[in-house]
């Protein structure tokens, strides 16, 4: 059993995990390029390490051999390589290398699937760049792991919801979504199920050299759904709906992106290889969770 960890990147998922190590008695060491979470980390008594992977202006703990890492960093925000991961794999030793690497990767990576449903087994075919960098993530730390002997776990998350993380601005400002009868499947994951599925990921036995799960509720719905319950929820008035003509003049690129994208993702491997009981099975209950406890 694994019982030092070694967070890398810092945000909302990258604390719920390492709280949760914590919570086993774990030894927990977080890098971030920011003082921001300091505090918060040492209030757990985790250990801060600060530095920059852009800069590759850090050390990792001595004793690297006894800790799994959890990556959570994401890619630069141009270009189709990530040469963040690169530099993290090239700090690592050549034979004190750590027990384990969960790397938490996109759904995006399998491009528009004609809204089919999509297994662990589905080639990936990223047409954008955000995915075709995360990718690149997943094929070097995969040769790398495999070269060095060393477990990985890489996780194709679909789109995170939960508190803090709802588009409550976007709505509040009547921004308007792609009318439901041309809106296309889409996929979610509650936070915090997600965190729970990284800690599995680090922990669980009898797993393959390297293992890839779809990380998704297994209940798709559209993206309109997505902020029309949202709003619901916020008790806010529901957005308008423009068509497809209309959308591409009004939405960014990015926007544009994800609508253009359809597949719906099948968690079944997540939850029998992994054992997972999702807390929040669909996006209904996700954001009545999110009601009770009036975060958003």
């Amino acid at each position: 059993m694994i019982s030092k960890y070694l967070t890398i990147g810092c945000g909302d998922i990258g604390i719920q995990v390492a709280k949760k190590c914590r919570m086993h008695n774990w030894q927990v060491t977080a890098l971030s390029r920011s003082d921001r979470y300091a505090s918060e980390f040492l209030s757990h008594s985790m250990t801060h390490l600060k530095g920059d992977l852009d800069l590759a202006n850090f050390e990792l703990p001595q004793d690297i051999s006894e800790y799994g890492i959890f990556y959570f960093a994401p890619p630069p925000n141009q270009g189709n390589t990530d040469p963040r991961i690169v530099k993290l794999l090239t700090l690592l030793p050549d034979k004190t290398s750590p027990k384990r690497i969960v790397y938490m990767s996109t759904t995006g990576v399998y491009g528009d699937c004609n809204g089919q449903w999509i297994t662990e087994m589905t080639p990936t075919n990223p047409t954008v760049d955000r995915s075709k960098r995360r990718l690149d993530a997943e094929r070097r730390v995969t040769e790398f792991c495999e070269q060095s002997k060393i477990g990985l776990v890489i996780l194709r998350v679909a789109g995170i919801y939960g508190p803090g993380r709802l588009p409550v601005e976007r709505i509040k400002s009547g921004t308007p979504v792609l009318s439901q009868q041309e809106a296309l499947p889409s996929n979610r994951i509650h936070a915090e199920d997600l965190a729970e599925i990284c800690l599995k990921a680090m922990t669980a036995e009898h797993l393959n050299p390297v293992e890839i799960f779809n990380v998704a509720d297994g209940n798709p719905s559209t993206m309109s759904d997505y902020f029309f319950k949202v709003a619901e929820l916020l008790k806010l008035p529901k957005p308008p709906e423009v068509d497809w003509q209309e959308a591409q003049k009004i939405f960014t690129p990015a926007m544009l992106s994800y609508l253009c994208e359809a597949r719906k993702i099948d968690n079944t491997k997540l939850i029998k290889k992994l054992q997972v009981k999702l807390q929040y099975p669909d996006l209904v209950a996700g954001l009545q969770h999110i009601s009770v406890t009036n975060h958003v």
